[in-house]
């Protein structure tokens, strides 16, 4: 008896059957068809599971291997559930559904002598060659469809971005409504934030931004939507859909600890004000930016314009050459969170009444310089700047 032909002829003429089986426990057993769950579901796996079955049993009785126009329906059906957002462990979830179907159908036909064992561990071993084949079709459809979509996402956000930020012109209309499609929505607070990597590029390399930026999309995602987040050079352009800067630092803070246990590198980033007209992103935009400025592995997240200090940014902003005319023990003082919360400046003398003396706030003696702090304040800051010659 020709073991082989009968299992085959059996396995040909239960495709049906099978199908069904296949269905009922896809349905069951996997969760991960959620976007999709509806009354069409069970119909559509149904249809794939014939086809899949019916060629994997034509493809069993024949030498030759399965063409590409016979694997088609397999790369469709990848591409529609990756847009569907279906994930891809839930499809390969379901093909192994069908392999364990299949694989049991046979076990039944193979017992009963050593030869119909033999015919069925040889049918069973073609079967996870087919198996195999489909799934890695499968998964390099899905995967290329996601890759393709996100590329395109982030092209369209990025001209977005830049759009908005150059501001105004007679396309502005268009503009919003292309920012509302991509997830900034019109009269919604919006908050805009500027990150980049603490580990420094490596020949131009963007991967370390685009950890970053990953790690802000993970960090940030709503159940209805995936966040605005762009590589834009050296730096990660962020506009989070939040109204309170605490929020987003509580999102940066989540997305920092992600990229510290993955990676072992870190983030700092600069907070802009919170806005609902679009017109108001470049504001937050660069007060984002300037805010980046200031952060520092110490203070990763610096909100801008309120934690940006005066003395900070004009120091930033001169440069080494300046900052370096700026006494290191003056620069420590006014550094220095402690003497900062009781430094009262004096209002400086004018032409027609003689500057006054103030008293120190803590030392109740008076203080030339008008710090209004204690005695390290009074030492630490000149009551003169010097010069270079000085």
């Amino acid at each position: 008896m020709d073991h082989r032909a009968r299992i085959l002829e059996h396995l040909a003429t239960h495709v049906e059957a099978l199908a069904a089986e296949t269905t009922a426990a896809v349905l069951e057993e996997i969760g991960g068809f959620g976007p999709v769950r509806d009354e069409r579901l069970a119909e559509e796996v149904l249809v794939l599971a014939r086809q899949g079955i019916g060629l994997l049993v034509e493809v069993l009785r024949r030498p030759e291997p399965p063409t590409p126009e016979e694997l088609s329906f397999v790369r469709e059906r990848a591409v529609r559930r990756a847009r569907q957002l279906v994930p891809l462990s839930a499809l390969l979830h379901a093909y192994l559904i069908a392999n364990r179907t299949v694989g049991r159908c046979i076990a039944e036909q193979a017992g009963g002598s050593v030869a119909a064992a033999r015919a069925g561990l040889e049918i069973t071993a073609m079967t996870f060659e087919h198996t195999l084949l489909t799934t890695t079709l499968m998964a390099d459809a899905y995967l290329e469809t996601v890759q393709g979509d996100l590329a395109d996402l982030e092209r369209q956000r990025g001209e977005v971005l830049d759009a908005l930020l150059g501001g105004g012109g007679d396309a502005a209309a268009d503009v919003s409504r292309r920012a509302a499609g991509l997830g900034l929505e019109p009269n919604r607070a919006h908050i805009a934030v500027v990150a980049t990597s603490t580990r420094p590029s490596v020949d131009g390399a963007t991967a370390p931004w685009r950890r970053v930026a990953e790690a802000i999309s993970r960090a940030a995602a709503l159940p209805d939507r995936q966040p605005f987040v762009v590589v834009r050079g050296g730096e990660v352009a962020a506009v989070l859909r939040q109204a309170r800067a605490d929020a987003v630092v509580a999102i940066l803070e989540r997305a920092a600890a992600a990229l510290r246990e993955a990676r072992g590198e870190g983030l700092t980033a600069g907070i802009g004000p919170a806005f609902t007209d679009l017109a108001e992103l470049r504001t937050s935009y660069e007060e984002a930016r300037r805010a980046l400025r200031h952060a520092s592995r110490a203070r990763p997240f610096v909100v801008g314009p309120d934690e940006v200090r005066l003395f900070d940014e004009l120091a930033v902003s001169a440069g080494r050459t300046v900052s370096r005319l700026i006494p290191e023990q003056t620069r420590a003082a006014l550094q220095d969170p402690v003497l900062r919360r009781h430094w009262r400046p004096s209002r400086p003398p004018t032409s027609t009444s003689p500057r006054r003396r103030t008293r120190c706030s803590s030392t109740r003696t008076p203080c030339a310089t008008g710090c209004g702090g204690s005695r390290t304040a009074r030492a630490a800051i000149p009551t003169s700047w010097p010069t270079s010659s000085s």
